[in-house]
């Protein structure tokens, strides 16, 4: 017995909200298969380990066909039946020759089974729940749910009623799907056949199906009598298995915060849609990342007196540009949170007061008439980009002297003195191309000293020129493009 096991299929029940069984036992269920070399399965038909629990849904509106969230989505409240540990089976691979082959190379390993009740309505909904139970699974960590590898395999039962509720024909599983898009399309595909069936005035007879992906439809594996007669019988080998009740406390309390739980409270707290919390939660790793930089950013700004940023931009911030600049930075394993392996340089803490600083160069252009410039203003948008990119590779130097690095001019530096790259303003698109080579010939124009300077040696003096630039476009112009028009222009 694989104590293991049995510690995160209870974890996996809390988390769903499942009665937890102190006790639970094995059965062995009979039947014969070429990816079953024991002739029987172990399972728990008796006496699961955990019973009831249900899971809320989120999908698309226009896919379900309505909305009762306030950014479109449909939430579906699918209810778990039970929780139970089994032994799996083989696979089996069938040829185009059709004969049949078998890999038992994951005969006999642990598994763990969900059963759900029939709450689910369409191939959207079905889909969408097996994306919704593989984030949970990843979330506690209880297994990595790739479902390309056979690590998550996912069957579903379909059948129609009509409008009064009353079931027309018999349900008709499909099994062992491996991808969203494969559940979705399998589900399709069985409507449209049951619903033809019974148009013709046919039944649908309860049978095993597989689902081909290469023609997109489903075929016979075997039918299913009324009763299937698996000789179920208690399992002589395995002991039941008993939880203390100090270890099922012990386990209860270290189940963290769920994707759904984590989503809500960043709607409710961050002010965030329900589409962009949902993102945020997704990842344990995230979701904590971004409320420690939520909260930095928050405190840089209230330290210093600025406009503090929002927290949508600091969510799209995490969830698009950091880890675009983490995967860039190539710091992502295959299947990996992509932000569980950032340096310290690229912390919580420092991106918060990045995105800080950022939303004090935004509210420069507000106070343009006074002459004010916020403390820590200078970097833009666009500018900060190129700023998180150094920190992600490592850079640990403090945020006004790598923008001084990168881009010159004067930064300040949130302590009463400047570093490079002065007063910038705002963060919005790119210029275009004869607009910009525009600018940046004024700005050399404009700057004489400055021009004699950089071909007199002095090629820190670039900053300056990329620095006027960024100020006169107001933070639009895209700063590395504006350095190498400036180049081409005072090399002449």
């Amino acid at each position: 017995m694989n104590a293991r096991a049995v510690e995160l299929a209870a974890r996996l029940g809390f988390a769903l909200g499942a009665d937890v069984q102190s006790r639970s036992s094995f059965d062995r269920k009979h039947y014969h298969y070429p990816d079953l070399p024991h002739g029987y399965q172990i399972t728990q038909q008796r006496s699961p380990i955990a019973l009831g629990g249900s899971l809320d849904v989120f999908v698309d509106g226009e896919k379900s066909g309505g909305g009762a969230e306030k950014d479109g989505t449909k939430r579906r409240t699918l209810r778990v039946e039970r929780l139970q540990l089994e032994m799996d089976t083989g696979k089996s691979f069938k040829q185009s020759s059709g004969a049949t082959l078998v890999d038992l190379n994951r005969a006999g390993s642990t598994l763990v089974e969900i059963v759900t009740a029939p709450d689910l309505r369409g191939a959207e909904e079905a889909s969408a729940a097996a994306e919704t139970f593989q984030r949970v699974v990843r979330f506690l960590g209880v297994g990595d749910a790739n479902m390309e590898e056979g690590s998550m395999r996912v069957d579903v039962n379909v059948s129609h009623k009509r409008r009064d509720g009353a079931v027309v024909g018999e349900r008709c599983e499909v099994k062992n799907l491996n991808s969203f898009r494969s559940i979705a399309r399998a589900v399709a595909h069985e409507r449209t056949r049951q619903i033809a069936l019974l148009k013709r005035g046919q039944c649908v007879r309860r049978q095993t199906r597989s689902f081909d992906p290469a023609v997109g439809a489903t075929a016979v594996l075997r039918d299913k009598e009324a009763l299937l007669d698996y000789r179920f019988a208690p399992e002589p080998d395995l002991p039941p298995v008993v939880i203390e009740p100090a270890a099922l406390r012990a386990i209860a309390a270290a189940v963290p915060e769920l994707p759904s739980s984590a989503a809500a409270r960043l709607t409710r707290t961050r002010g965030l849609t329900s589409k962009l919390a949902r993102a945020i939660a997704s990842k344990p790793w995230t979701v904590a990342y971004f409320d420690a930089c939520a909260d930095a950013a928050i405190e840089w700004a209230s330290r210093h007196g600025t406009k503090e940023p929002n927290a949508a931009d600091v969510a799209n911030w995490v969830t698009g540009v950091l880890v675009g600049a983490v995967k860039k930075a190539g710091l992502t394993r295959k299947g990996g949170e992509p932000l569980r392996g950032l340096p310290e340089s690229a912390g919580a803490a420092r991106v918060g007061e990045l995105l800080a600083r950022v939303s004090a160069s935004a509210s420069l252009e507000g106070d343009a008439s006074t002459g004010t410039s916020p403390v820590g203003a200078g970097i833009t948008a666009r500018m900060a980009k190129s700023v998180l990119a150094a920190m992600v590779s490592g850079d640990s130097r403090p945020i006004p002297e790598i923008a001084t690095e990168l881009f010159g001019g004067d930064v300040e530096d949130g302590e009463g003195s400047s570093a490079g790259v002065g007063g910038v303003v705002g963060a919005g698109a790119g210029e275009d191309g004869e607009a910009l080579e525009a600018a940046c010939a004024a700005v050399v124009a404009s700057m004489p000293e400055q021009l004699a300077a950089y071909r007199g040696g002095r090629t820190r003096a670039m900053g300056s020129f990329v620095g006027e630039v960024m100020k006169r476009t107001k933070g639009r112009a895209d700063p590395r493009r504006a350095a190498e028009i400036i180049k081409s222009l005072v090399d002449q």
